[in-house]
This record gives structure tokens, C-alpha cells and sequence, in this order.
């Protein structure tokens, strides 16, 4: 009997190598994958499906609430809320969502009558964590809401959210976060500039839509310049009945979009050395005004910037250039609620993470592919001077204008 007991040995250790094993790698779309690793102190998994590698990732910061455990709450609430529309609610398993729990100072305002945060500093925070995009969930007294009602906003990669509102307006933000997104309301004065996916020029028989069936050529779309694919929906009035979805169209980019973004290895999965860098841009003209070192999380890649300026790397003197970061030198900015207007902002400073490595020049280019500005980096601090720790190994003081030079 004793012989026996010990024969099973080999089985029982086998099957605890392969619990091991499948702990960390898992099935997903037919290939094997690499388990979710943990982000870094500070960042706490709301929902992880697989890997950062891969995955969209969301991270919920707060600003004016009363306790952590209420924002808490909220980021499951919305989260939850944001998977129950298509085409998120059938790729769930594509997104990750992550929260930061030390409340800071992310220089948000909200007496404009709508709530518009520091990018810079959104971003900084979260390089804790895996990130794509950012929510900033903003817990505002109800009364203030009666009085004056603060409209959310999507400004670069970053959507901030009235607590108050809707959970739709969270899709509708991640529409002009994610999807790239025009107003499908009309209003005086505004106007589309750049190629938004949504509203379609030609006004006779809307060709654009012509890749999904049952999509209507309606028109108005931002103005009536443009025409729209759904009478009603989340883009257009999402305190409409009729507009709790995107519609067929808007679905379809998306979706499209996801698969995309989601098809190629875009970030790394473990954080690394990084690079916060602060570009200023006034009109088209770009330049670096700030490095800083740090560790944590590169940014990922974005879903709709396929042309545009650029940010340049040059490592380690072999003379090798790869771009790391497309970006849009003219940033817009979406106040909504129910109607709202989109503002075009020229003069803008945008922050980006990359990752260190053996860096030692950062050069911006515009559409064209003209260099505009340079960014040197340096071994000896004393070399140049640096005033404060964000300089340290970085000539920020002697950023090369090459257009005032040339």
C-alpha cells in the first residue's frame, strides 16, 4: 500500500507545474499569451484581462472627492458602465483598467463651466501604472451642478468626467479620446479640421459609410458641412432614448480601431528607465522644453495618429533615427454636455513618456519631415549647469531651434 502512495507522486507534481504554469500563461485568441504583470506601488488593478503588451489600458484618477473608498467605488461603477456599450462591451477582454489611490493635485478647474485638467501632470501620475488613456473622475457638489452645469471634457488622452452626468459620457468621451470623434450635434461656430472618422463631407449620398450596411446619410454633423451616420446616438445626444449607442458606423470604426491597436505588441510589459518630455507648440512650430528621467511605464500607442509632427530618437551614436512618438502640434479640445463646442487650441504643451534607453538625441519634425528642433543629451550634470533634478543629464537650456539658425 505504501509503494502505491508513493507512485502518485510524479502525477500530483505534475499537475502542480502545470497550475503553476497556466498561472502565468493563459489561452487568449488562439495563441498563448503572457499573464498581466502587477504596475508599480501606487497603481492598484481595477480589471486586467491580459497583457498591458497588448491590452488598451485606462487608468481612473480623482480630484474633489470626500474619501478614497467613494472614488473606488466610482471606478468600478464606471468601468462598468463603460463595457456595457458596443463595440467595448464585445472586447472586453481587451481592456485594462488600473487607478491611482494618492490623491495629488492634478490642476483641475472647473469655473469656466467645464472641467479641463494639467495633461502634464495626469500623465506624470500615471506613469505608475500601464496607460493608453486616462479618466479623471471629478466628484463635484450636486448643487453646483444645479446651479451652473459643469460639462466633461476630453483634452489629448485625457477625459474628465462629471460624476454627476450620465455614464454615457464616458463613451462619449472615449469616442473623441479613442475613436477620434467629432460632434454629431451641430452648433454655430464650431467646425471639424482635422479627418474625423464619424461626419462624412460628401453630403449627397455619404460614400464613407457605404462599408457597413443600414447606416443612414444624415445631415449635420459638428455643422452642416457634414453629414452623419445614425439620427440619434451617443455622439450626438446620449440623454436622447434613441441614443444609448454609437450606431452601426461609429461601432465599426471603433471596433476596427481596436483590433488594430490591439493586434501588435505596442508597449513594453515591465516598467523601464523613461523619459517624461515636454513639448511646447505654438501653431505648427514644436520644440522640447523639458526631459526628465524617471521609472515607470512608457506611453502606449495612440489609436488615430497615423501622420503628423514626430518626436525622433538617436541612440547610442550608431546614427539609427526610429520614431516614438507621432503627435498633433494643433490639439483640440471637447466640452460636452448634450451640446457642446470644440475648441482649437494652437498654443499647447504636451507631455509624452518614452522609454529611456541608450538615448542621446531627441529631434522634432514636422509633417513634412522637416527638422525643427533638437534636444542633446549630456553624461556630466556640471556640464551644463542644470539648476534642479529634472535637468540632470539633459541640456533642456540648450534646445537647438534649427529653423531660427538655419
Amino acid at each position: 500500500m505504501f509503494g502505491k502512495k508513493q507512485s502518485i507522486w510524479p502525477f500530483i507534481l505534475f499537475i502542480i507545474g502545470v497550475i503553476i504554469l497556466f498561472s502565468f500563461i493563459f489561452w487568449s485568441n488562439g495563441t498563448f499569451v503572457r499573464a498581466p504583470i502587477d504596475p508599480l506601488p501606487g497603481c492598484v488593478i481595477v480589471d486586467s484581462t491580459g497583457p498591458s503588451e497588448t491590452n488598451i489600458d485606462i487608468v481612473f484618477l480623482g480630484t474633489n472627492y470626500d474619501s478614497v473608498g467613494e472614488f473606488i467605488d466610482d471606478t468600478y461603477f464606471w468601468k462598468e458602465e463603460l463595457l456595457k456599450v458596443e463595440p467595448f462591451n464585445s472586447n472586453r477582454d481587451k481592456f485594462n483598467f488600473y487607478r491611482i489611490e494618492n490623491f495629488e493635485d492634478y490642476g483641475c478647474e472647473w469655473d469656466k463651466g467645464y472641467i479641463l485638467c494639467n495633461t502634464g501632470k495626469i500623465v506624470r501620475a500615471s506613469s505608475i501604472c500601464p496607460h493608453d488613456y486616462f479618466v479623471v473622475l471629478t466628484d463635484i457638489d450636486g448643487v453646483y451642478n444645479l446651479i451652473n452645469w459643469l460639462r466633461s471634457s476630453t483634452y489629448q488622452k485625457v477625459m474628465a468626467i462629471n460624476t454627476a452626468d450620465d455614464p454615457l459620457v464616458l463613451a462619449h468621451e472615449m469616442g473623441h479620446a479613442f475613436g477620434n470623434f467629432a460632434e454629431e450635434y451641430t452648433e454655430e461656430g464650431i467646425s471639424i479640421w482635422w479627418d474625423a472618422p464619424n461626419c462624412d463631407s460628401d453630403m449627397d449620398s455619404c460614400s464613407k459609410f457605404d462599408s457597413v450596411d443600414n447606416t443612414s446619410c444624415i445631415a449635420g454633423c459638428t455643422n452642416f458641412e457634414y453629414s452623419r451616420s445614425v439620427k440619434e446616438g451617443i455622439m450626438r445626444d446620449y440623454w436622447h432614448r434613441d441614443g444609448k449607442t454609437y450606431g452601426l458606423f461609429d461601432e465599426y470604426i471603433l471596433s476596427e480601431l481596436i483590433y488594430d491597436i490591439t493586434s501588435s505588441s505596442a508597449k513594453p510589459e515591465v516598467p523601464e528607465d523613461i523619459l517624461l518630455v515636454d513639448i511646447e507648440c505654438e501653431s505648427n512650430n514644436c520644440t522640447i522644453i523639458s526631459v526628465e528621467e524617471s521609472f515607470g511605464f512608457p506611453d502606449g500607442k495612440e489609436a488615430h495618429i497615423e501622420e503628423g509632427s514626430s518626436m525622433r530618437m538617436e541612440s547610442s551614436g550608431l546614427g539609427d533615427e526610429k520614431t516614438v512618438v507621432f503627435f498633433e502640434p494643433i490639439e483640440k479640445m471637447f466640452t460636452c454636455f448634450k451640446t457642446g463646442k470644440v475648441t482649437k487650441i494652437k498654443d499647447t504643451i504636451k507631455t509624452v513618456i518614452i522609454p529611456r534607453e541608450e538615448t542621446l538625441k531627441l529631434t522634432i519634425h514636422d509633417a513634412n519631415g522637416k527638422l525643427i528642433s533638437e534636444y542633446f543629451f549630456i553624461s556630466n550634470k556640471e556640464d551644463i549647469g542644470a539648476k534642479d533634478s529634472s535637468q540632470i543629464g539633459v541640456s533642456g537650456s540648450k534646445t537647438v531651434d534649427i529653423m531660427a539658425v538655419s
